[in-house]
């Protein structure tokens, strides 16, 4: 008999059985048998499947997100989350509205306004870096080239100051729009808390500053039982799943597609017979028995 260990949630009087955010159930075959640790009774699996859940979310605290409503088991203590959030980046500078003064051909400037995101790379500031390409006679500002377009999370206003390099007093007008692909970051859940038909999610490690809102998914597997389960909700508990013999008589499942199954059903047939044979036998002893 095959065993394999997992863990896995389920509510009761309802029949989805929910993985963690690490379990692979994809060897899982339709017809095998589970069994909650700590409980006498077998469940069957109708099916399995992989499916990913997606919510927007919004955030109460850096670590703690809140779902406005109930989750029920798809999200729990331990799972890992895929966390995307809205990012702005530079679009055009318009012009320069005040030159400013005092610098040089090659300074690295920045925008000194916005929430810039958190690079996952390195963990540096992605601010928008502009370049200085051209000066007059006291070192203002007249041409800059954009090196990198930035990220933030809170996009500056049109108006924005500069800031680096060895000048000073520079402002210009800019334009960021709502870039093109999101950001993803992973986070583990520490707790899970229903609050007035909301979902609060308490996270191990914060979110960076700034995020107000996004999307978080996550990907599970799932097994439809072929009855509803008995008794209390099981959060993130442990069972077995017999996938090759039944539970009881060792009987061989017979997989689909499976090749030679007149052998597996003839040797269940002959395990069958000579069991009835036996019952049989012994109600005639018990039988003698009694008219003795």
């Amino acid at each position: 008999m095959k065993l394999i260990g997992n863990t896995g949630s389920i509510k009761k009087n309802t029949n989805r059985l929910i993985s963690t955010s690490f379990s692979d159930w994809s060897s899982v075959r339709d017809g095998t048998f589970i069994k909650f640790d700590g409980d006498s009774h077998f469940y069957t699996a109708s099916h399995t499947e992989k499916r990913t859940f997606l919510k927007d979310y919004f955030v109460l605290q850096p670590s703690i997100l809140q779902i406005k409503e109930d989750c029920g088991v798809n999200i729990n203590e331990g799972d890992t989350l895929n966390i995307s959030f809205k990012e702005y980046e530079l679009v055009s500078l318009y012009k320069i509205i005040s030159s400013g003064k005092g610098y040089r051909v090659g300074d690295h400037i920045t925008i000194g306004e916005g929430t810039a995101s958190l690079s996952i790379v390195d963990h540096t500031l992605n601010s928008t870096v502009l370049e200085i390409s051209k000066i007059g006679a006291e070192g203002e500002i007249v041409e800059v080239n954009i090196i990198n377009r930035g990220k933030y999370i809170d996009p500056p206003n049109n108006v924005v100051s500069l800031k680096g390099g060895i000048g000073s007093g520079a402002s210009a007008e800019v334009s960021y729009k709502l870039a093109d692909h999101r950001t993803f970051i992973e986070r583990d859940v520490q707790s899970i808390e229903f609050k007035e038909g909301a979902t609060l999610i308490y996270l191990i490690y914060p979110l960076p500053s700034g995020i107000k809102e996004g999307k978080l998914s996550i990907e599970k597997w799932e097994i439809i039982l072929t009855t509803p389960l008995k008794g209390e909700n099981k959060i993130n508990h442990s069972f077995q799943i017999t996938r090759d013999f039944t539970p009881n008589y060792g009987f061989p499942l017979i997989a689909k597609n499976a090749l030679n199954q007149e052998m597996f059903i003839n040797h269940i047939l002959g395990v069958l017979d000579q069991r009835i044979a036996g019952l049989e036998e012994r109600i005639k002893d018990l039988e003698n028995k009694n008219k003795d």
